[in-house]
């Protein structure tokens, strides 16, 4: 809807409807690709975090387990 109104707008100033709709059409695809590269760059982010958080809790573990096994001795 908005568009639609941008578009009416923007030939109301000299911009033929095709040229228009080619323009929104491109600025689309732009933020359609910036959305993706946006979602693969969380994505990476959360998986470092994730890898992170699961290294720190197998070396906590290893620790308790070095701890129960010496105590044991």
């Amino acid at each position: 809807m908005h568009a639609m109104k941008h578009i009416n707008s923007m030939s109301n100033r000299g911009y033929s409807k095709h040229e228009t709709e080619a323009k929104m059409n491109e600025l689309q695809a732009q933020l359609s690709y910036m959305h993706h590269k946006l979602k693969v760059q969380v994505d990476r982010e959360v998986w470092l975090q994730f890898q992170s958080e699961i290294t720190q809790i197998e070396h906590t573990k290893a620790f308790i387990e070095n701890i129960c096994s010496n105590g044991k001795r």
